[in-house]
This record gives structure tokens, C-alpha cells and sequence, in this order.
């Protein structure tokens, strides 16, 4: 009511008799230029009720304007513009000399360049010199400004490539990790539609990487994102179900200067286009257009799209009132939007720039109003409050193009947080790259002062919708601007918690540099890349209920067989820029070996290995295991395991030395080269390492009884060669022996640094060193005919682990693990032998680990947490049934047969794995 009162005073002042009586001080200065002089806004609205010149001049050649400019008061400059005052006046106060001008906020005109039309894609093909060749986009001269002509639109090279025309369909998505769901890969976003294919187009999605956030789950859904423009095309396709439910309020156009709603319009009217302006059209669908497998699509083309416009009923005036856009803003609060683009500035120059502009044009730009003396007027005030709470107390983003006059300063627009510094983190600047996306583009602004807020984004010769249902390609500030919007709703929509300095704080973190190193006065922060705004950083940390931070960084668990695959649930992984990454927990899990390989196993099946036996006198001797027969004396390379012992009298051997294999006996009772699965016949605990060395004694007690005690240091590796960890085995064995046979019983502990079992539990789910296994065993075999002979062992063992302070594990119990193997030989005659082998292979029996995660985060930034228990075992058993058969043909022949049938293999329930190899092997 205010303003339309005002503008009631306003009329009346200008039907008033120009000839009524005019009173003046002593310095010829009437009523209506001391309430002006005197600051006093209230009285400038009362006078001018009175019948008198508006222009009328005191002694110093002043007039009322004169003294309303000299204290920089917008809201009564404005009042006296309107009705009338001459704004271009030589002005004399004080002393001082000075041009009086229009204080509403000033902006730039620029018209689209020459638009080459066409009816097909395929005609504009022709006419291919133009898409390459883009002019650089100047600013004419600005006009005189009047009161209402306020700001215009940062405008755009356009050329129209045709109508809509039907490309590839769109893809789904994919993601690198999880969220918590598979969404594909990046490719499946790469389609034609991505592309935006159109004669000489860049490909701003590409550029920016958005394909890597789609296939992480992200893609603006939910966000709002208000387009102040010119208004869109409601009818486009780019627009089918991307439009906000309420349109009320958006046609800007229809506000008068300083008035509530008017009758020049329909406010609710949601056809927004100004004739064939494409301007609004083009941002709106480079933010959000439509993913409809057509055309093009914009960056969050799940978001929702909230069009204003903010341009005159004229379609003659492509002006744009940016001073109206707290009006806006506070209608888009309401209805949600969380992004404001702005594709529009001051015009830039060496008088009017980002870096001249103060706190007062900064108002005047953004409401059209300021108070003189106070820090903010009213409008500003709640400008502040709507951009910094916003509709959920998570703020908005406002996103402002730079400006095309390719100056090294951006427009007097972008300057808002220097001037205003509560906007600081809600504000980002746009500068625009040419069509390499490696380079500002020669018509854009640089960032200039605003580059601690500047992003530098994609803006040349990029394809989107017009204003007429087709597509144009477009360069200028005005859509690197929306790009980077779209960007900013599909960060918001991967991490909703965020808040707007967070989410803009990230864009610039995570942009490429560009130019000089860091920060710089040409691209800011640098160029914005979605990838890496979407990607897990350093720093990764997973939380559990009692408040521990634990690292996430190198999380892994890698198994060995004998323990069942732990099934882990997703995980809520923060990093250190605060986002949260849902991961499903059976990403982090291996196995150390997986099993049996039979392209592996043939290398070395029936590879006959050659032992050489040196005694070297006084009681000493050496011996090599050569891994094949064809190995030569004291040539170290390819041998598999050495030893020096020393006899002495009384009956005590000792002996040291180095094997690859610890836990197989190369004088067992089969050579293990002739199993397919040579663990068969291991020792279940010494074969989960490798690479170690050994030293022990052996005491004859008697004739037939004797007692070994040996050490074994070694490492744990896994298929990829990777040091899992140390070993240091203690045992000790008691055995008989008689002509017939053997029986021996072990005990023993296995010592490990940083497994368990031969795994390794890493990261998150690290558990503690020096975890101890102890162990006992039973190994015999006999003879119970020259040719007939039957073996076998058992064994168990209990492990201690001990838990990590920084783990998400909070317990695990002591883990039983049990193997067990018994076999036949035949032997025919001294070349020929079968036999037969049963086995379970080491499997962890019993045993469980208890740990507590957050496995998700809501939209309020608080995590849910829950508490697993995992059981180790395997709820199967791996049975292992093997048959082999050796022939030596011939002197230089032989025939070997292996063959294997695995039963639960794994552990996992009902797998089976069936095997055989067929070996013929000649020397010549």
C-alpha cells in the first residue's frame, strides 16, 4: 500500500500547476530542495503536494535532484526522477562543482549477434562457418538511463540451429560407488542427448564431468533452482514437467517501478516468454532442462525450474530489473528454491566496475533502494535474511553472470559480498571459458576483485533451448553462469545436509586451476568440475554411535579361505570437505587367494622338483629343493627352499635355512606338484605363509621316539603380491617312528603381526597386532604293504585377536579353526603309482566380530547408526576330493593325471568346482 501510495503523490505532482506560488529561503532554495538537502524522505513526499517546478533552480543553479543526489539517496532520487527532475544537471553544493546523473542502478544492453536460420540440423550443417567462428560479444554505448530502463540482460551470440529434432535417448545412470544403490557407469550418460548434438556445439556436460556424478545417483532431483531472466517458453519440451507447481508471483514484468502490482498484467500468467527473446530460455535449459532423450539436457535435469521475469511488458525493452530481485528472491524462498541465477549485470567499464562499486550502488542494484546514514534499508535487510536462512535454514546461492564486455574487471553486480559481507558464501560470480574449456573466452569479464568467489565454467558455443521449441547455440557469461547453477543442484541433491557456504565452499575447493597457480584475477577459483565435487576426498571418516572418528582411508578386508566372507553393510563414509558417501560394505572385501586357478596350476603341475644333497664333512651338510629337476648345483636361481644341518653323536641334529613353501614337507609322503591342490598335504597354519626362514632341532630320545622344536619367520602376501603381514611359528613335535610308519603330535603358536589367519583387516575395520594362534595337530602315516600305504592329519587351532582403538570393530571373540586330510597311494611298481586324497581345508569353525557404523545421513546432517555382529565361519564346509596317477613311460616320458572335485567350494554353499590335467612330458 506504501508504494502505491507513493506513486499516488508522484501523479499528483505532476497535474499540479507548474505557476503556484513557490516560497524560497535566503538562498533561493525552495521547500521541495531543503526537505532534499535535508535528507528527509518524508518530507520530500509531503512538499511535493505543493504546487511548484520540480525543476526548479536556487541561486547556485541547484536543483531539487542537485541535493538528493549529493547525499546519495536512492529511494528520494528515485521519487524525484520520476516525477520528473531533470537527473543530468550541473550541480554546485558546498563548494564543490559536480554533473548530477541517474543514481537507479545502471546495467548494459547487448543485442544478439546476426541469428542464421535454417529449418533441419542438416541445412545449419551447411552453414558451418558461424558455428566456429563466434564473434567476440561487445557492449554498446550505454544509453541515457531513465527511470525505466534500470538493468539489463547480460545477453548471448545465438544462432539457431533449427527445431527440435529427435537424438539418442538418454542412458542410466552408474556410479563408481554406490549410493547406496548401482546406477551404471559414466558412458551411460554419454549419449547424443548429453552431447547436445549440434553443428560446431561444445559439449558443456562433458566439460565439466557431470556424467560421473550422474552415475553416483546425483542429479539435481528435488532441488528448485529460480531462473531470473527474461522467462522461458513454457512450451518447449526442455520444460515438460521441469516447471515449479505454483507459477504465482513470477511475472516480474508487470510491477511498475516502485509499485505493488499493477493492472499492465496478469501476475499468476505463466507464460513468461517475451516474444522471441531467448535469453530466459536458453539459461533456464542449460541449468535443468529435461532429460527426455532429445536435444539436449541441462546440468540438474532433475531439478525443478522456477522461472521470473523480470523484463518489461515491452517487448521492445530487453531491459532486465535486476533491482528486482530481492523481490523475487523472497517469493522463491517461500516456494523453496535453493539456487538464484542471475544471467544479467552491470554494464563493465573503467569508470563503472565490481571494483569501484560500494555498499550503496550494491543496494541500489538489488532493491532499488538504500538509506542514507543507516546500514541497510529494509529491502536489503531482508534480502540478507532470505539468501542466509533461505527456506530450510540452509541459505541459497545466488550465481551472477561476470558481464561480456571483456574487461579485466567483472560488472558493478558481482561485487555484492565485498560490499555487503553477509553474502559472503552464498555468492558466486561467473566468468566464462571458450569453446577449448581450457581458456577464458575473449568476450568475458575477468574475475578481477570477486576472485575469491569467481568460478569459471563452460560459456562458449553451447546448444539449448530457445525460445521458439528449438535449439540455438549460445555463447556468454550469461550461461557459464546457469551451468554452474545446475551444478550447485546436484551437489545440494548428493549431499542435501549441506548448506550453501558448504556446497559453495566445495565448488570451489574441488575446481580445476587454471592460470596462474591458486587463486587468481583471471578464472578465481578456477573451472568448475562436478567430478571432483561429487568424488570422496582425502581424509575419509566413518563414525560409530559412541562419537569415534575412525579413518576410512585404505579400508579393506582381505580373507583368507579359511574364513567366511564377511558380509559387511553399507557404510556412511564422510571426508574431510563433508560429504557423505554411502558404500556398500562388500566393495572393501577379497579373498587373499581365490582358490583354485587351473591356468595357474597347470605351470607348475607335474613339474618334477629335484632335491641336491651335499655333505660337506664334520658332520655338516646342505640341501636345495630346486623347483624343477633340471636345476644344477649351487645355482641359486629358481630354489624353493634350503637348509644347513649339523649331526652330532648324541643323537641332536640342528638345522636352519630358507623356504618358499614352509608348510609343505618336500619329503612327504606325496610331491605336491602331482595335487591339484597342493594344500591338501600342507601344514594348514605354516602354509598360510610364505617367503621365510627356519631353524630347529631334532633329539633322538630313542631308537623310535623323538622331539623336534622349530621356529618359522615369514609373510603373508595375497594374489597381488601385496605384504599382508609377518609370522613367527614356534612348535614342537613328538614323534614315533618304525619301519612301518609314522606318528607325530604338534603343538605350537603362530605369532602374527597385523593378520589373522593369513587376512588382513584394514582402515575402518583394522584389528589389533600381535594376535596369537595356538595350535596342536596329528600327522601319521603307514605302510601296510611294500606297495599300499595310508596318511593323513588333523589339526585345530584357537586364535586370540586383540581390537583396535581407532576401528570400528568394538569386539571379536577367540576364532576355532579346524583342518583335516587323509589319502592312499598305490604303487604298482617303481614307475607307476595312484592314489587318493580326501580333505577339508583350514576353515574358521567358530567365531564372531561385533562392530557399530553409521550407514546413513539424512537431509538434517544427522547420521543412523547400527550394531552387526558377524560370524566368521563358514556356514558350509569345503570337502576336497582328489585322485592322481604318475607313469613314467619311458626314461625321458612321462604321464601324469590330476583330477579334483570340490564340494562347497569356498565355503559357499552348493558351489562345486570340478578339475582335470592331462600332462605328457618329453625331454629331448
Amino acid at each position: 500500500m506504501k508504494k502505491v501510495l507513493l506513486l499516488t503523490i508522484i501523479l499528483i505532482s505532476l497535474v499540479n500547476s507548474a505557476d503556484a506560488a513557490e516560497k524560497r529561503d535566503g538562498y533561493g532554495r525552495t521547500d521541495l530542495m531543503n526537505a532534499a538537502k535535508s535528507n528527509d524522505v518524508d518530507a520530500v513526499k509531503k512538499v511535493m503536494y505543493r504546487t511548484e517546478d520540480i525543476n526548479t533552480l536556487d541561486y547556485k543553479s541547484n536543483n531539487s535532484y542537485c541535493y538528493a543526489y549529493n547525499n546519495r539517496n536512492v529511494e528520494m532520487a528515485k521519487i524525484l526522477e520520476m516525477a520528473g527532475s531533470n537527473i543530468n544537471q550541473e550541480c554546485y553544493i558546498d563548494g564543490v562543482l559536480f554533473q548530477s546523473k541517474s543514481l537507479q542502478p545502471k546495467g548494459a544492453i547487448l543485442k544478439t549477434a546476426p541469428v542464421f536460420e535454417s529449418k533441419t540440423a542438416e541445412v545449419a550443417a551447411e552453414q558451418s562457418a558461424w558455428s566456429h567462428e563466434v564473434p567476440r560479444v561487445t557492449m554498446p554505448a550505454m544509453p541515457e538511463i531513465k527511470a525505466s530502463t534500470a538493468l539489463y540482460a547480460v545477453g548471448s551470440t545465438v544462432a539457431v540451429v533449427g527445431v527440435a529434432t529427435a537424438f539418442g535417448s538418454g542412458g542410466n545412470g552408474g556410479g563408481l560407488i554406490p549410493d547406496p544403490v548401482d546406477h551404471g557407469v559414466p558412458s551411460d550418460y554419454e549419449t547424443a542427448e548429453f552431447y547436445g548434438e549440434a553443428v560446431g556445439a561444445t559439449s558443456f556436460l562433458d566439460d565439466i564431468g557431470a556424467q560421473h556424478a550422474y552415475a553416483r545417483g546425483y542429479n539435481g532431483e528435488g532441488v528448485t533452482i529460480a531462473i531470473l531472466d527474461t522467462g522461458i517458453d513454457i512450451d518447449h519440451s526442455e520444460f515438460t514437467g521441469q516447471l515449479h507447481s505454483n507459477l504465482s508471483n513470477t511475472n516480474q514484468s508487470t510491477l511498475a517501478e516502485d509499485t505493488e502490482p499493477v493492472l499492465s498484467g496478469d501476475l499468476d500468467d505463466p507464460n513468461h516468454e517475451v516474444g522471441d527473446n531467448d535469453h530466459g530460455s536458453l539459461v533456464a535449459s542449460y541449468a535443468a532442462g529435461g532429460k527426455n532423450g532429445s536435444g539436449m539436457h541441462g546440468v540438474a535435469y532433475e531439478s525443478i525450474i522456477l522461472p521470473y521475469r523480470m523484463i518489461m511488458e515491452n517487448t521492445s525493452d530487453s531491459g532486465i530489473r535486476g533491482w528486482r530481485a530481492d523481490n523475487a528472491i523472497a517469493d522463491g524462498i517461500s516456494k523453496g528454491a535453493f539456487v538464484y541465477n542471475m544471467s544479467y549485470n552491470a554494464e563493465a567499464s573503467v569508470s563503472d566496475n565490481a571494483a569501484l562499486a560500494d555498499e550503496d550502488l550494491s543496494e541500489g542494484e538489488y532493491t532499488g533502494w538504500f538509506v542514507a546514514g543507516s546500514s541497510h534499508s529494509t529491502f536489503m535487510d531482508d534480502m540478507i535474511s532470505n539468501i542466509t536462512t533461505g527456506n530450510s535454514g540452509d541459505g541459497a546461492i545466488m550465481v551472477v553472470a561476470a558481464g561480456n564486455e571483456g574487461y579485466s574487471e567483472s560488472g558493478s553486480m558481482s561485487a555484492l559480498p565485498l560490499t555487503i559481507s553477509e553474502f559472503d558464501g552464498y555468492f558466486i560470480n561467473a566468468v566464462a571459458l571458450d569453446e577449448t574449456n581450457d581458456a577464458i573466452a575473449s568476450y568475458s569479464n575477468l574475475c578481477g576483485v570477486t576472485k575469491n568467489y569467481c568460478l569459471s565454467a563452460p560459456g562458449s558455443i553451447v546448444m539449448g533451448a530457445n525460445g521458439q521449441g528449438g535449439y540455438s547455440l549460445a555463447s556468454g557469461t550469461s550461461f557459464a553462469a546457469p551451468i554452474i547453477s545446475g551444478a550447485a543442484a546436484v551437489i545440494k541433491d548428493a549431499f542435501p545436509y549441506m548448506d550453501a557456504p558448504e556446497i559453495t565452499a566445495l565448488m570451489f575447493t574441488t575446481a580445476d586451476d587454471l592460470g596462474a597457480v591458486g587463486v587468481d584475477d583471471v578464472y578465481g577459483q578456477g573451472r568448475l568440475n562436478l567430478n571432483a565435487a561429487t568424488s570422496p576426498g582425502v581424509g575419509t571418516s566413518a563414525f560409530t554411535s559412541s562419537g569415534r572418528v575412525v579413518s576410512y582411508d585404505g579400508t579393506r578386508i582381505t580373507t583368507s579361505s579359511a574364513f567366511a566372507m564377511p558380509s559387511i553393510s553399507t557404510i556412511a563414509m564422510t571426508d574431510d570437505l563433508n560429504r557423505t558417501f554411502h558404500i556398500e560394505g562388500n566393495s572393501i572385501t577379497g579373498l587373499s587367494d581365490e582358490g583354485f586357478d587351473m591356468i595357474d596350476r597347470a605351470k607348475s603341475f607335474a613339474q618334477s622338483k629335484k632335491t641336491i644333497s651335499t655333505d660337506l664333512g664334520g658332520g655338516f651338510a646342505t640341501s636345495f629343493t630346486m623347483g624343477n629337476e633340471e636345476g644344477k648345483q649351487y645355482d641359486f636361481a629358481g630354489i624353493e627352499s634350503m637348509e644347513f644341518s649339523s649331526s652330532y653323536g648324541d643323537g641332536l641334529d640342528i638345522k636352519f635355512g630358507y623356504s618358499e613353501a614352509p608348510g609343505t614337507d618336500y619329503a612327504g609322503e606325496v610331491e605336491s606338484t602331482f595335487l591339484l591342490q597342493n594344500e591338501a598335504i600342507s601344514h594348514p597354519f605354516l602354509n598360510l605363509a610364505s617367503n621365510g626362514f627356519t631353524a630347529g632341532t631334532k633329539y633322538a630320545i630313542s631308537d623310535n621316539i623323538n622331539v623336534e622344536n622349530n621356529v618359522f619367520f615369514g609373510e603373508f602376501k595375497d594374489d597381488d603380491n601385496r605384504d599382508l603381514g609377518g609370522t613367527v611359528v614356534s612348535m614342537t613335535k613328538f614323534g614315533y617312528e618304525t619301519s612301518k610308519g609314522a606318528l607325530g603330535l604338534e603343538l605350537g603358536v603362530m605369532s602374527e603381526e597385523g593378520t589373522v589367519l593369513g587376512s588382513k583387516f584394514e582402515g575402518a575395520f583394522s584389528l589389533g597386532n600381535d594376535n596369537s594362534t595356538y595350535f596342536s595337530g596329528i600327522t601319521g602315516d603307514v605302510s601296510l604293504t611294500d606297495n599300499f600305504k595310508l596318511f593323513g592329519n588333523a589339526y585345530i587351532g584357537r586364535t586370540k585377536i586383540n581390537t583396535a582403538t581407532n576401528s570400528l570393530v568394538n569386539s571379536i571373540d577367540s576364532i576355532v579353526s579346524k583342518s583335516a586330510s587323509a589319502g592312499a597311494e598305490y604303487s604298482f611298481n617303481q614307475h607307476k603309482a595312484a592314489g587318493l586324497i580326501l580333505s577339508q581345508p583350514l576353515k574358521v569353525s567358530s567365531g564372531s566380530m561385533g562392530y557399530d557404523l553409521a550407514t546413513s545421513r539424512g537431509s538434517d546432517g544427522e547420521y543412523t547408526f547400527e550394531s552387526f555382529n558377524q560370524d566368521l565361519s563358514s556356514g558350509a564346509t569345503e570337502f576336497d576330493v582328489q585322485a592322481y596317477y604318475k607313469h613314467q613311460l619311458y626314461e625321458q616320458t612321462d604321464l601324469n593325471f590330476g583330477a579334483i572335485y570340490r564340494m562347497n567350494a569356498d565355503y559357499e554353499e552348493g558351489k562345486s568346482e570340478t578339475a582335470a590335467m592331462l600332462k605328457l612330458h618329453h625331454k629331448f
